[in-house]
């Protein structure tokens, strides 16, 4: 039998380690679980199920602690000078990130100054004061209490007790097999509004994007069609169910097992399906990529992790350096990833490797048989951020720019002019890479005899408006958030017809069934694209204290004031050079200044003895290396131009971009994140490979005339 004093120190030593587990729970696990298990999508985006979901929990909320807590399980340890060290730190460590979640309202110094005083005040009083100590340890309940809510979470609980092979339905099931053998190819775009594509007229614009009027001229086009959601874990799921979207749904085949993926696999096609940020394929069906190991996939899921405890911890002038969260679900940091991360994530996420997916997908067209019917469905992440591609294909962000344009859905950024502007031009940008996406797999289509052949549906889940509001529940926003580009060109056929009835996206699955000469086996809310019957509109799914599901109606003439819009700040009448013959120059051409454009800035200086109010203020360039040795050849060209100003100037100083002493874009400052800022974008025609000459200027009018005052720059590190 063990001594008493053997039994006390146990038991001393058992207090500190409960308290570990405790405050852990408070400090971390806690707020990570209730906010991942608010947002499922961040679990269906990192595949996490079964077992794996429930040792994240049981990872986060107790493996973690016992890796801290281990070393005062020795006795040598825990009654050593060290091990009082490490006690008291490791505790006032997890008390000060408790208390500084709850200090976010306070300035940062007294926020900082809080927690820390509050975290070693809470480890003297856990050493001194028995009570508080005692009360303290009974917290470790926290750690199993904590990952038991998360795991019973309505929207967790229905992934946790999700298998690989999860039940259709007896609808599905038993349905019998399509009689059709039509292949169907099916891509979704992300964040595409029509209006992008449009010419102020409504039609599309062929020069900018030529497939997708090419396309339209042999499919049925409808222009007024609308998406059910401005969210892609909603809207998705639409497209594929044919169902009105709820608001408590996860974007996961256990919450929709009856969808076109799980009848046509069941009805005798092959499914290859390339999902974004869904799980609606069950892997019974599905072809899916080599599994990623499981210290992969742990490393993945940690990396984004860590950036999401970092929003939770930190003060919001602190979270400057943190990628923003509210973009997607997973893949928060544009990181370098091993062969089999790339291999599984390169296919979805935020980051998605767009080109490598669209080669990926281009090649299973390849191996189409003719015997065996298929359904090839793609979501590509385009032209949703981050904006990082020209029309050409070719990125153009310098490393330590910003992918993701400030301000956009920034809610610490007030609607600005110009951010909005330089949002739009950067969606405009990627809009043209998506019409060159799509060209690809049309030609594809056509090289391996498939596109006559075929049903071919070509859509977006939701549009897309820039500025730091741009999902808000606003009415005079419904056009360019809801009205989605749709194409169906059936199965031989050669005219294309516009269609001006409105339509829904959960029209598509009922005429995709029709196409088939098959009902889908269970009940739908979409009609036949064709039925030209007026449809009650809604939208789904906002959160408190907007209503979950608003109903509306769209305007013509917001719709055409939209059109207008861009059609003034991006027109092709913008100035350009003679005879360039490029669609785009009106997009490169948007700032305050594009009379400057192609003059040579030695033209327009200043007197340089004066200085003005711009004698002391430098331009601190981003990434001013990438200009020294361009090499188009290599799929990169800097076309995104911006730095900091300092000291700070006033927002909407006008500043001109040159290259090789030539004004080649303007712009204005702006303020971001308690920095002033610039950015423009540069044609990469010039920026030709070699060595370039980037120069920044102020712009000021005068009585005399505009002049060009020339910025001293430095390399900035942000």
């Amino acid at each position: 039998m063990r001594a008493p004093r053997e039994r006390k120190d146990d038991a001393g030593r058992l207090v500190p380690i409960a308290q570990v587990f405790g405050l852990w729970a408070f400090a971390a696990a806690q707020p990570v679980l209730d906010l991942i298990g608010g947002e499922p999508g961040f679990l269906v985006a990192h595949r996490l199920t079964g077992f794996p979901l429930a040792a994240l929990a049981l990872g986060l909320a107790v493996g973690i602690p016992a890796i801290l807590a281990a070393p005062l399980a020795f006795a040598a340890v825990s009654g050593s000078r060290l091990g009082l060290v490490w006690m008291d730190g490791v505790r006032a460590l997890l008390a000060a990130a408790f208390l500084l979640q709850l200090s976010h309202r306070l300035p940062v110094a007294a926020a900082l100054v809080l927690a820390v005083a509050g975290g070693a005040g809470a480890a003297l009083c856990l050493r001194r004061y028995r009570a508080f100590s005692s009360l303290v340890g009974v917290t470790a309940a926290a750690a199993i209490i904590a990952p038991l809510v998360f795991l019973l979470r309505p929207g967790v609980r229905d992934l946790l007790l999700t298998g690989p092979s999860a039940d259709p339905g007896a609808q599905v099931a038993e349905a019998p097999a399509v009689p059709s053998k039509v292949p169907i190819v099916f891509v979704v775009f992300d964040e595409l509004p029509t209006s992008s594509i449009q010419l102020p007229d409504g039609s599309i614009d062929d020069r900018r994007h030529p497939s997708f009027a090419a396309l339209a001229a042999g499919a049925d086009w409808y222009p007024l069609a609308l998406t059910t959601s401005s969210q892609t874990e909603k809207a998705i799921p639409t497209l594929l169910t044919g169902k009105l979207p709820r608001p408590d749904a996860n974007a996961h085949y256990s919450t929709h097992p009856a969808n076109l993926f799980s009848w046509l696999g069941r009805g005798g096609y092959r499914v290859v399906a390339y999902e974004a940020f869904t799980l609606l394929c069950p892997p019974v069906v599905c072809d899916e990529p080599p599994p990623v190991r499981p210290e992969e996939r742990l490393a993945a899921v940690a990396d984004d992790l860590a950036v999401v405890y970092g929003h939770l911890l930190l003060p919001p002038a602190l979270r400057t350096g943190l990628p923003e969260v509210d973009q997607t679900w997973t893949g928060f940091r544009d990181r370098r990833r091993s062969a089999g991360q790339a291999e599984e994530e390169g296919r979805r996420g935020l980051h998605q490797d767009v080109p490598r997916v669209v080669d990926d997908f281009l090649l299973e067209l390849e191996h189409h048989r003719s015997g065996t019917p298929a359904l090839y469905y793609l979501h590509l992440n385009l032209p949703h951020v981050p904006f990082r591609y020209l029309p050409s294909g070719r990125e153009y962000v310098p490393a330590g720019a910003p992918v993701i344009p400030p301000g956009l859905d920034d809610p610490q950024v007030l609607e600005d002019e110009w951010l909005y502007i330089q949002g739009l031009q950067r969606h405009l940008l990627q809009v043209g890479y998506a019409d060159r996406v799509l060209g690809r797999i049309v030609d594809r289509l056509r090289h391996i005899d498939l596109y006559d052949r075929a049903l071919i549906v070509v859509t977006a889940d939701h549009g897309f408006r820039a500025g730091a509001l741009r999902r808000a529940a606003r009415e005079a926003d419904f056009e360019e958030l809801l009205e989605v580009p749709l194409f169906v060109k059936r199965p031989g056929q050669q005219e294309g017809r516009v269609v001006q009835h409105v339509v829904q996206t959960i029209d598509i699955l009922p005429t995709i069934g029709a196409a088939l000469a098959a009902e889908p086996p269970w009940e739908v809310d979409g009609r036949l694209l064709s039925d030209a019957s007026e449809r009650k509109l809604t939208v789904c799914c906002y959160a408190p204290p907007t209503p979950a599901t608003l109903s509306f109606r769209t305007d013509p003439v917001r719709r055409q004031g939209t059109l207008d819009r861009l059609h003034r700040l991006f027109g092709a009448e913008a100035a350009s050079p003679a005879g360039s013959g490029d669609p785009f120059d009106g997009v490169f051409a948007a700032g305050p200044r594009p009379d400057l454009l192609g003059r040579a800035a030695a033209d327009l200086l200043g007197d340089l003895r004066d200085g003005g109010s711009f004698r002391d203020v430098r331009a601190l360039l981003t990434a001013r290396d990438a200009y020294e040795d361009v090499r188009p050849e290599s799929g990169f060209v800097p076309s995104l131009v911006g730095g900091r100003m300092e000291p700070p100037v006033a927002d909407g100083t006008a500043l001109a971009v040159a290259v090789d002493g030539i004004v080649r874009a303007t712009t204005e400052t702006f303020t971001h994140r308690g920095a002033s800022r610039f950015s423009a974008l540069v044609h990469e025609r010039w920026l030709p490979a070699g060595g370039r000459r980037v120069e920044i200027y102020a712009i000021e009018d005068g009585a005399g005339g505009t002049a060009l005052r020339p910025l001293p720059y430095a390399e900035s590190s942000r």
